[in-house]
């Protein structure tokens, strides 16, 4: 039976979500899920609840090598975070008034590795950033969740990636993203950190960055025996077939999925066949997110897609959610 966690980011824009790890405990802890891979001592699931996400794991430390590596920073890349909340969302042209405004931490690489480290497990993190206000925040951000920062760079000719984002009152957003210095992480920085890499149990990469920086990333993790986490997004498609084959586990959403391989989700069986495609071009372990219904998984020792319900809430802010779930131990 694996334990169930809920990841919330404590940073979070509504006041509510500051409680809501013991909230979401109390609504999840009675949902018994087992999912065995043979060979996964570890088994992930990643199960979307609106703004938040399920972070199933089983944990066994103790070798003291790195439990995670989250390379690269993420969907939106690694980026300062500037929201306004407001009732509506704006027409094009139009011009209307907010109700509060704040800055934040943002980016699913740079979130993912504070979630893993808040969980408990020693991550680092391999990016960069502008020398300007938002990159120094950042990289104090970094030491106050005790993430190492050795292996993050300040570019002297970007700016640090930043996002714009507006959220109306059902948590439905628009956002623009500005990836700065983000694109300027390249194999160098790899090689700098690759006694990192190597060291890991898990590294999690996805592709804000050049695609072919992403690639080295895996096929150095996967060369050391590190078990390898790809997020497909932004997902783009003409994705090198080698992304799946240095890939043990490969998490993707719905349209995502479809970009991959040209099959539309609309329901789990869906989100099955698209595993199956997966598993086809190479990776061990398919997982297929499905927002409020949950998530569907497949590997090559289970092939028979499993679905994994999500409970229902209501939506506060889905720019929260890009969590992606941690395998925090080697075979």
């Amino acid at each position: 039976m694996l334990t169930i966690s809920m990841a919330v980011d404590y940073d979070a824009i509504h006041g509510r979500l500051r409680h809501s790890f013991e909230y979401w405990q109390l609504n999840v802890i009675d949902c018994e899920i087992t999912l065995t891979f043979t060979k996964l001592l570890s088994i992930i699931a990643h199960v979307r609840l609106g703004n938040h996400c399920l972070i199933l794991k089983r944990v066994n430390m103790g070798n003291g090598r790195n439990e995670v590596v989250s390379f690269e920073p993420s969907r939106k890349t690694l980026s300062y975070w500037l929201s306004s909340l407001t009732r509506r969302l704006p027409k094009p042209g139009e011009t209307i008034h907010g109700q509060k405004f704040f800055t934040g931490y943002g980016g699913k690489g740079a979130n993912q590795c504070v979630q893993a480290a808040r969980l408990g497990a020693k991550t680092s993190m391999i990016c960069k950033v502008g020398k300007d206000s938002f990159g120094y925040d950042y990289i104090e951000n970094f030491k106050k969740n005790g993430i190492p920062i050795e292996f993050v760079g300040q570019a002297e000719d970007a700016a640090t990636g930043a996002a714009s984002i507006i959220v109306n009152s059902e948590g439905q957003n628009f956002i623009v993203i500005v990836a700065g210095a983000n694109l300027l992480l390249d194999t160098g920085d790899l090689k700098r950190a690759a006694h990192v890499i190597a060291g890991a149990k898990v590294m999690v990469c996805q592709l804000e960055v050049t695609p072919s920086v992403s690639l080295e990333a895996l096929k150095m993790a996967r060369a050391n025996g590190v078990k390898t986490l790809f997020n497909p997004a932004p997902a783009i498609t003409d994705l090198d077939p080698q992304f799946y084959t240095h890939s043990d586990i490969i998490c993707c959403n719905e349209s995502e999925a479809e970009i991959l391989t040209g099959i539309a989700v609309g329901n789990p069986e869906d989100a099955g066949r698209v595993g199956r495609a997966l598993l086809e071009r190479g990776c061990k372990t398919a997982i297929v997110t499905l927002g409020p219904e949950g998530c569907v998984v497949v590997s090559t020792k289970e092939p028979i897609p499993k679905h994994v319900p999500a409970k229902k809430v209501t939506a506060v802010d889905t720019t929260r959610k890009k969590v992606v779930p941690y395998a925090l131990q080697r075979e």
